[in-house]
C-alpha cells in the first residue's frame, strides 16, 4: 500500500490543531487555528500538500469540525480516530522538539508545563495513529 499524506486534526471549541504528515513521516506542516477558520485552513493544506486522507480526533468539537471539513475537502476522506491519551503524548513530543535548559532540567518532565498551546502536536498524534493503523 502507498503511504499516505495524512492532515491530522485536533478539533476544539475555540482552537484546532493541524499537521500535515507527509508519505515520508515527516511532518511537512503545523498550525493552531480558531475554529472557525478550520475549514478554510484545511482546504489549504490540502490543496498545497495533495492531502490523500483527514485524521480527525473523536472527542471535543469533532461534530463542527467534521461539517467544516467536509464543506471545504469533499473529496478528502475523513476518519475518525480514538483521541485517548494524545494530550499527554503532545506534551512528550513538545518537550522532545524544545528540550528543556538550566534549571529546567531539574523539574520533572510531568510537572513541566509547555508555554503556549499544543494542539498541532496532538494533530500529529492522530495522523501518526491513523498511519499505523492504516499499514
Amino acid at each position: 500500500m502507498e503511504t499516505q499524506i495524512i492532515l491530522g486534526v485536533d478539533p476544539g471549541r475555540s482552537k484546532c490543531g493541524l499537521t500535515v504528515l507527509g508519505g515520508d513521516g515527516n511532518v511537512l506542516a503545523r498550525r493552531i487555528v480558531p475554529a472557525e477558520e478550520l475549514g478554510a485552513e484545511a482546504a489549504r493544506l490540502v490543496a498545497e500538500f495533495s492531502v490523500d486522507a483527514i485524521a480527525l480526533g473523536d472527542r471535543t468539537g469533532f461534530r463542527q469540525a467534521s461539517e467544516a471539513i467536509s464543506q471545504h475537502c469533499p473529496d478528502v476522506p475523513i476518519r475518525l480516530v480514538d483521541e485517548q491519551m494524545t494530550s499527554v503524548l503532545a506534551r512528550h513530543l513538545y518537550w522532545i522538539e524544545h528540550p528543556p535548559r538550566g534549571l529546567w532540567l531539574l523539574v520533572p518532565t510531568a510537572w513541566r508545563v509547555p508555554p503556549g498551546p499544543i494542539d498541532d502536536y496532538a494533530a500529529l498524534v492522530l495522523a501518526e495513529r491513523l498511519r499505523r493503523d492504516s499499514q
